[in-house]
C-alpha cells in the first residue's frame, strides 16, 4: 500500500503521487503526536511511505529514528520531491558571456566608472545587464589586477 504522509502540505501535492491513504500534518500537531502518527499509518512490509521531501517527516535529529521504525515496519520511503529538496540552480546563473567580459573588463577595473554606467554600455552591445556578483566572479574583485580571460571551448 502507498501511504502519502505531509507535514504543512495540502491534498494538492499528493495529486500525482498515486496513494491509497494520505495524512495531512499541521504545525498545531506536538511532536508527541507526530511521533504517534508513525503507529496510526499501521505500516506493514512491503508498504510504501510517500513524501514530497523526506524532511517532512521530521527535524534532522528525528529523521534517524523514523527511518528506523519505517524499516522495521518492512516499508520504505519515497520522496518525489525535485531531487528530494536539494536547491538547484539554473543553468550557468553567474557566468557573462566572454565577449561581454572582453568588453567590461577595461571598465570594471577602471576608477569611478559605476556599475550601472558599464551595465548601459553592455545592454548598448546586446549584453547585460549583470549583478555586481557576476562581475567579481567573472572579472575578480575591482581593486585587484585583472584576470586574464581565456575564451571557453563551447563558444
Amino acid at each position: 500500500m502507498r501511504v502519502g504522509y505531509g507535514y504543512r502540505r495540502s491534498d494538492k501535492d499528493f495529486a500525482k503521487a498515486n496513494v491509497e491513504k494520505l495524512f495531512l500534518d499541521t504545525r498545531a500537531t506536538k511532536r508527541s503526536e507526530r511521533a504517534d502518527m508513525l503507529h496510526l499509518l499501521g505500516l506493514r512490509p512491503g508498504d510504501v511511505v510517500v513524501v514530497v521531501f523526506e524532511r517532512d517527516l521530521g527535524s534532522p535529529r528525528e529523521l534517524g529514528p523514523i527511518r528506523k521504525f519505517i524499516a522495521d515496519a518492512g516499508a520504505t520511503i519515497e520522496a518525489f520531491g525535485v531531487a528530494n529538496g536539494t536547491k538547484t540552480k539554473p543553468a550557468d546563473t553567474r557566468g557573462i558571456p566572454y565577449e561581454a567580459k572582453v568588453v567590461a573588463q577595461k571598465w570594471w577595473h577602471a576608477p569611478g566608472i559605476s556599475l550601472g554606467w558599464i551595465n548601459d554600455r553592455l545592454i548598448e552591445r546586446g549584453f547585460g545587464p549583470y549583478a555586481r556578483h557576476q562581475f567579481i566572479y567573472a572579472l575578480g574583485n575591482r581593486g585587484d589586477a585583472p584576470k586574464v580571460l581565456t575564451k571557453p571551448e563551447n563558444e
